[in-house]
C-alpha cells in the first residue's frame, strides 16, 4: 500500500535526519481529534451493582473511623442499618453526580492522551489539490511516499497493542457516542467527521516518551522519531517549489547512497482539467 505525507518546503530536515514528527492530538487541525462523545463511564445498572458490592466495606471503613465514645452509644449493627438506608436513598443523587461529571472526565482523559500520544498522519492519495495547498504550503512543499511494509510501521508488541502500527481512519457524519467500559478497541477514537474524508487518512500512534529527539519550540514540544531510509520510496517536488529548494533537496538525497533507491518526481498541473500528476525528473 502506498501512503503519502505532504510537507511544507522548510521541512527538508525530514530527509536530512530521517526523523518525522508525531504530533500531540491538540496540535492537529481537527478539534475533535480523539474525542468521541463519552455518554457515560458505565451503565446505571453497573454503577449501582458496583456500589452495592462495595457498600459493606465502605460502611465498615467509616465505622472504624468513629470515636470510641460514639461507638459505645451507637453499636455497629445499628450504624450499619442506618448507613445502608442513607446510602441506598442517595443512589439517584450519586448517579446524577457521576453523569454531571462525565464531561469533566472526558476532558481529563483527552488531556492525559495529549501528554502521552503522538500521531503521524498519512494519506492514500498523492494528488489532492486541497492537501497540496494546506499541508505543502500552497504547492511549494513536497510529498513523500512511504512504504507501508517498512518495519517502522509495524512495531506492534502484542496482539492487543493499539499503538505502533498503521490504523485507517473511519469517517462518519455522526460523532461516536460510547459507554467507556464497553469499548472493545480504539476504533471510536479513530473516527473523524465526513468533512475530512477527502484526506483518506491513515495514521500511526506512538508514545511520546519514546521519541528519538524532543525540541522545545514556542511553548510546545516537537517529538521526532527516527525512521529508516528505505521507508521512503519516492519524493515529489511541489509545482510551485522554488528552484533553490529543488536544488537543495537534490543535494540532500544525492549526498548518501542510502537514498539511491528513491525516485524523484515533480508535480505538474493539467492543461485541460484540474488534475495534478507526477512526472519523473532528474536527480541532478
Amino acid at each position: 500500500m502506498r501512503l503519502y505525507k505532504y510537507l511544507s518546503p522548510e521541512l527538508t530536515s525530514v530527509l536530512e535526519n530521517q526523523m518525522v514528527r508525531f504530533s500531540q492530538p491538540s496540535s492537529l487541525n481537527d478539534p475533535y481529534e480523539l474525542k468521541p462523545h463519552i455518554s457515560s463511564l458505565m451503565s446505571d445498572e453497573e454503577m449501582l451493582t458496583h456500589f452495592s458490592q462495595h457498600l459493606p466495606s465502605m460502611i465498615d471503613d467509616e465505622y472504624l473511623k468513629l470515636d470510641p465514645h460514639i461507638k459505645s452509644v451507637f453499636p455497629y449493627g445499628q450504624f450499619k442499618k442506618a448507613m445502608t438506608k442513607i446510602l441506598k436513598n442517595s443512589e439517584p443523587l450519586m448517579l446524577n453526580t457521576i453523569t454531571t461529571h462525565t464531561p469533566l472526565f472526558s476532558e481529563k482523559l483527552f488531556e492525559t492522551m495529549d501528554k502521552f500520544l503522538g500521531i503521524f498522519c498519512l494519506s492514500e492519495i498523492p494528488d489532492n489539490e486541497l492537501m497540496w495547498s494546506h499541508y505543502a504550503d500552497a504547492h511549494q512543499g513536497f510529498l513523500l511516499e512511504f512504504d507501508s511494509e517498512s518495519l517502522f510501521f509495524n512495531q506492534k508488541r502484542s496482539s492487543v497493542d493499539e499503538l505502533r502500527y498503521l490504523r485507517q481512519i473511519q469517517y462518519s457524519a455522526q460523532r461516536p457516542s460510547i459507554t467507556l467500559n464497553k469499548i472493545k478497541d480504539f476504533t471510536p477514537f479513530l473516527t473523524k467527521g465526513t468533512q475530512w474524508s477527502y484526506e483518506r487518512e491513515w495514521r500511526m500512534m506512538l508514545p511520546l516518551a519514546e521519541a528519538s529527539q524532543v525540541i522545545e519550540k514556542e511553548n510546545t514540544k516537537i517529538h521526532l522519531f527516527q525512521f529508516p531510509h528505505d521507508a521512503i520510496k519516492t519524493i515529489t517536488l511541489g509545482h510551485r517549489m522554488t528552484t533553490a529548494r529543488k536544488a537543495y533537496i537534490k543535494d540532500v538525497i544525492n549526498s548518501t547512497n542510502q537514498f539511491d533507491h528513491v525516485k524523484l518526481y515533480e508535480a505538474k498541473i493539467g492543461t485541460t482539467d484540474y488534475s495534478i500528476f507526477a512526472e519523473e525528473c532528474s536527480r541532478t
